[in-house]
């Protein structure tokens, strides 16, 4: 798998279950490389340890532990095996992270969601990213079109994909014509009434 060193993304949609899908594949496809190391996590607002910037380089240390014959100091080795790290400040774990990426030669960091951080966060996530687009590593985010991650990110070489909700929408309704005629409970309704059902579910659904 060929990928520039070092690069940033931004994948910016709408659809939640989209960026899901694409983070899966991209967590799969460096999985298979034993040479990467990979480090990710998932920003939610179902989950308060999941909301913010502490959680995330928390996260992201515990993926990327480095192996027992690292040349990395005990104290440290021993500080991310017992994970003595949380709890510890931001700039403590963004020292750590720094450490640990010296003893790696390619990793590969995802972030998904930044949008769903807490509002408190933003500004912290934002310098976090910011911080971490100097390590030399590969950064790969997702997240809704929001003005303040565009705002906070126009500094940084970030490559900002974006997929049209219409290109979503059309995903959709191409779904609910094969799932609602196969569907034995739509079948005894009139096709005018599921054509009206299928428009209305993805006009509500937004690109989501």
């Amino acid at each position: 798998m060929f990928v520039p060193d070092p690069y940033l993304i931004n994948l910016v949609t709408r659809s939640c279950c989209l960026r899901t899908t694409i983070v899966k594949v991209l967590l799969d496809e460096f999985s298979s490389d034993s040479t990467i190391k990979i480090g990710s996590f998932f920003f939610t607002f179902r989950d308060s340890h999941q909301q913010s910037v502490d959680d995330m380089l928390s996260a992201i240390i515990a993926h990327i532990f480095p192996s027992e014959d690292s040349e990395l100091s005990p104290g440290l080795l021993e500080l991310c095996r017992d994970k003595l790290y949380y709890g510890l400040s931001t700039e403590f774990l963004l020292s750590v992270l720094t450490l640990l990426l010296r003893d790696t030669r390619k990793t590969f960091i995802v972030i998904d969601a930044l949008d769903e951080i807490s509002v408190s966060g933003r500004r912290l996530l934002i310098e976090t990213i910011c911080k971490m687009s100097t390590m030399g590593l590969q950064l790969i985010l997702t997240s809704r079109r929001e003005a303040y991650l565009q705002e906070g990110f126009e500094s940084l070489p970030l490559e900002v994909i974006t997929i049209d909700s219409a290109v979503v929408d059309e995903d959709i309704r191409i779904f609910l014509k094969d799932i609602i005629p196969a569907d034995p409970r739509f079948s005894k309704w009139p096709e005018s009434l599921r054509d009206t059902i299928q428009e209305t579910l993805v006009t509500g659904a937004q690109g989501m």
